[in-house]
């Protein structure tokens, strides 16, 4: 097996939480880390009213509202900003984070969404069948986010043909890094799919010089160890979609990784 390394001198700024100050209203998991319900209003927080969501971390944690931080960098960056952007509805720690899975896109419908109010949203339920394929008995996001595992979008506005235009993933490549310097304690990062790749190589080429990970089919570059700095790097296949139910290799592969990444942050 081959391994590279990006020497990233600072691989993600490392940015701090702001506490939230109102209490959420909300009922609680099996454990105090997740805390299911509806997020702070927290106006003072930074200044920006979020909107409903259905999780938050624990009650005695630091807790990050998650759009409004990326909502506040967007203040900056009117050309971003301006548009139609679906942004992760979620109330967490960041320091409970040690992976982050980063799918292709948001969906059309925010509801779909991973964090999205169904119960049971589109792309949550492809997220639990390929967790529970790959053995790790899932219900919910609550469930992932116990074990340590954040899940995004690399692109966060829906898409408008088959494909999504280069500079649209550029441009949206800032709002990824951004969501990344949050986690302090990141240690793998899953890429499911081309457009989570070309993303976060653009992310990693502008702090290093280089890609994190090299062209090539996905199949051959899994068998490949690649680094950012002290963060591992899984390229794998898109996580969402309706050819996941077609193409049973890469749905297949795709829960072998989602095994690797639970093994590189637990040990198990």
């Amino acid at each position: 097996m081959r391994t590279e390394t990006l020497r990233c001198r600072e691989p993600f700024r490392r940015a701090t939480p702001i506490p939230s100050r109102t209490p959420a209203t909300s009922h609680h998991c099996a454990d105090d880390d997740i805390v299911i319900g509806t997020c702070p209003t927290a106006m003072g927080m930074i200044g920006y009213a979020p909107r409903r969501s259905r999780y938050s971390a624990g009650k005695n944690a630091m807790k990050l509202n998650i759009e409004n931080h990326l909502r506040q960098r967007l203040r900056d960056q009117p050309r971003l900003a301006g548009q139609d952007l679906r942004l992760p509805k979620i109330v967490l720690d960041p320091s409970k984070v040690k992976a982050v899975m980063i799918n292709e896109v948001v969906p059309p419908d925010p509801n779909d969404d991973f964090y999205g109010n169904r119960s049971v949203s589109a792309y949550m339920e492809s997220a639990i069948r390929l967790f529970r394929n790959a053995g790790i008995p899932i219900t919910e996001i609550g469930d992932i986010l116990k074990m340590g595992i954040y899940l995004t979008n690399a692109v966060k506005t829906p898409k408008t043909g088959y494909d999504i235009e280069r500079q649209i993933i550029q441009q949206h490549a800032s709002i990824l890094e951004w969501e990344l310097d949050l986690f302090p304690n990141l240690a793998v990062i899953a890429l499911m799919g081309d457009v989570a790749k070309k993303s976060f190589n653009g992310i990693a080429k502008k702090k290093t010089g280089k890609n994190a990970i090299p062209a090539g089919s996905t199949y051959k570059l899994r068998a490949e160890e690649f680094h950012c700095g002290r963060i591992r790097i899984l390229p794998s296949y898109i996580m969402t979609g309706k050819n996941l139910l077609i193409e049973k290799s890469k749905s297949t592969m795709v829960s072998d990784d989602i095994r690797r990444m639970k093994r590189l942050i637990t040990g198990d």
